[in-house]
């Protein structure tokens, strides 16, 4: 999957991305990860087996932390005009990302859309909401956001909601803050220090899970995928994951 997907990004005019000089050798590495993947795909037989001892067989690829605290709701300019976070009735997944990055966040945006195509499969993703939390108030906009929202999901096979957050600084900042998000602007490479991963809000606004991307997870993006896909439906079926694979708390900053 991983393969097919960037082979076409690779093969389309890059029209969005460069504008912002993102590195094509970013998708030449997701490129060769992706082979990868899809060898490892074809060797085992598929999707792992689903249920908790799934959730145990992907334990390497992600660590998932127990967090349980309600968010305070507020409305934020987005993709979609003024908007009250967390949406309520249906599972948020907030992703921190920003759109020159020149790494990790579009891998979690391949991540995020292996999740929605497994999770429409099975009719189950008008249940979640798909959030990019922008770590780059400084210069971002929501209009280079929505060319990139397109971009990345003009050839998905499923097209899940996905909403970009954008506000003020001082908005962004207590979002940042509530979430246990880390964000530093780096004066010197114009690039964004940020906490990479997926925090996972209930229906009724408790931030339950903090899914952070390990080393192997980021060498094996269609684990993380499956992982997260496992994690939402395990949340829509009313379940909850099993403490053994769970760590207390969010980390600290750096670790």
């Amino acid at each position: 999957m991983a393969l097919e997907w960037l082979q076409r990004k690779l093969e389309e005019p890059m029209r969005v991305v460069r504008p912002f000089k993102w590195p094509v050798i970013v998708l030449a590495l997701l490129f060769i990860i992706g082979y990868t993947i899809n060898v490892y795909t074809i060797s085992t037989g598929g999707y792992p087996r689903a249920g908790e001892e799934a959730l145990k067989d992907l334990k390497p690829y992600v660590d998932i932390y127990y967090v349980n605290t309600k968010l305070f709701p507020g409305t934020y300019q987005t993709t979609e005009g003024p908007m009250r976070v967390p949406v309520e009735g249906v599972i948020n997944v907030f992703v921190p990302q920003y759109v020159r990055c020149p790494d990790i966040c579009h891998m979690e945006t391949y991540i995020m859309l292996y999740a929605a195509e497994r999770l429409s499969e099975e009719g189950l993703l008008d249940r979640v909401v798909f959030i990019t939390v922008d770590v780059d108030p400084w210069r971002g906009t929501l209009e280079e956001a929505r060319s990139y929202m397109d971009y990345m999901t003009r050839d998905a096979k499923a097209k899940p909601r996905w909403v970009w957050l954008l506000d003020s600084t001082d908005k962004m900042e207590r979002l940042y803050k509530q979430l246990g998000l880390t964000v530093q602007f780096d004066k010197e490479t114009e690039l964004i220090i940020h906490t990479a991963g997926f925090y996972i809000v209930t229906e009724k606004g408790t931030l339950l899970y903090y899914v952070r991307i390990t080393s192997d997870g980021w060498d094996n993006l269609d684990r993380v995928g499956e992982a997260l896909y496992l994690i939402l439906k395990t949340l829509i079926n009313g379940g909850r994951l099993p403490a053994e694979i769970l760590t207390v708390g969010l980390p600290e900053a750096g670790a």
